[in-house]
């Protein structure tokens, strides 16, 4: 997955729709699965988790970090890039 780092300029109010935050996506084809996303406030000093579907307040100042879920695999084996 990505993660993003957003730093609030002004007192401000957000909002998050997430999906994939306990569990991540399901591989296909013996394929491993992915990983779940993540959300979290720094807070005081601190990072807070927050839940994936909410929102909140950040001063000034404070940030927000937000984590996509990585990717599923497909495929059980790993192919050679030029077979012999």
């Amino acid at each position: 997955g990505i993660c993003k780092l957003l730093r609030a300029e002004v007192d401000l109010r957000w909002q998050l729709i997430g999906e994939r935050r306990r569990y991540g996506p399901r591989g296909r084809n013996g394929g491993g699965d992915g990983a779940p996303g993540g959300q979290g406030v720094w807070k005081d000093g601190e990072w807070v988790g927050v839940r994936g579907k909410g929102g909140g307040w950040l001063r000034a100042g404070e940030r927000l970090r937000l984590e996509t879920p990585g990717g599923g695999g497909v495929g059980g084996k790993r192919l050679e890039a030029f077979p012999t």
